[in-house]
């Protein structure tokens, strides 16, 4: 019962951040954005003297900058937490499915991690201050690894929702055997176990 415990919180953890990435990492444009169209009245004067290309590009970069470094750092929490949560399940023997599914899981995260994330923030920073009719090819290859790295976030959360559902499918049977009245006796005489 504690390594269920245990596992559930691994994996709540694990789910918590990677909300907290996706929602951050759309929300950081908008504020870049809201910065320049309605700017603190310090700057106000400033950003007015600047054309309105120029104006929005240093405060999206920072944004691009501050979800670079999330993702990049994410990656690790994510892949530490992964790695408990297959290690909890083998070592204890808990659910033979949940502990496959978790090494599904461990390899969807290396790849997300450390194949996509890197061409990521390598391809994203040769677009910065680029201007949005120029490198067209690249651009492209940019939102085709956004939407791989997309999909492999949505694998990855699959993946996770189905070792919490073996878990509370096996939480549930456990507490329905219980109050069945089910119980086991062992018989000292040849310690094989009999129906009480």
């Amino acid at each position: 019962m504690h390594i269920r415990r245990a596992i559930s919180f691994l994996l709540g953890c694990w789910f918590a951040t990677v909300l907290v990435v996706a929602v951050n990492a759309g929300f950081s444009f908008r504020v870049a954005d809201s910065t320049v169209t309605e700017p603190p009245a310090e700057m106000a004067k400033l950003l007015g003297s600047m054309p309105e290309t120029s104006a929005r590009q240093y405060p999206r970069f920072v944004a691009s900058e501050i979800n670079r470094a999330m993702f990049e750092r994410f990656g690790l929490i994510e892949l530490a937490l992964i790695i408990l949560i297959g290690l909890s399940l083998f070592l204890h023997g808990y659910s033979r499915a949940a502990t496959i599914l978790s090494g599904i899981l461990l390899v969807a995260v290396c790849a997300s991690n450390f194949l996509i994330t890197p061409q990521l923030v390598g391809q994203g920073r040769i677009l910065d201050f680029r201007p949005l009719e120029l490198f067209g090819e690249e651009r492209e290859r940019f939102a085709n690894l956004h939407a791989i790295y997309g999909g492999l976030t949505l694998f990855r959360l699959l993946c996770g929702s189905g070792i919490a559902w073996f878990l509370l499918k096996r939480g549930r049977n456990t507490y329905r055997r219980r109050s069945t009245g089910e119980i086991y006796a062992v018989n000292n005489a040849d310690d094989s176990q009999i129906d009480g």
